[in-house]
Formats: C-alpha cells, structure tokens, sequence
C-alpha cells in the first residue's frame, strides 16, 4: 500500500531556509508499506 500525506495536515509546519534558497523540509510525505500476513492454524 502506498498514499501520500501533507505534514501541515498534522500541524507540523517548522522549516528551514538553506543557504541555497531552499527549503529543508517538504509538505509531502511518501508512506509503503509492504506487509505478508500468515492465517494461524488453530
């Protein structure tokens, strides 16, 4: 499964300005999860 969220949705706004003019941290955020479950055998 993979979706997508935005940090400012979770109130996480702090950032940093680089020397470059860029910022140090993105809105966005990837998440996968890769999961294999296994029915126990009762």
């Amino acid at each position: 499964a993979e979706t997508t969220v935005n940090r400012k949705d979770f109130d996480l706004t702090w950032n940093m300005v680089l020397e470059a003019g860029k910022l140090l941290v993105g809105d966005t955020a990837k998440i996968t999860i890769e999961a294999e479950l296994v029915k126990k055998v009762p």
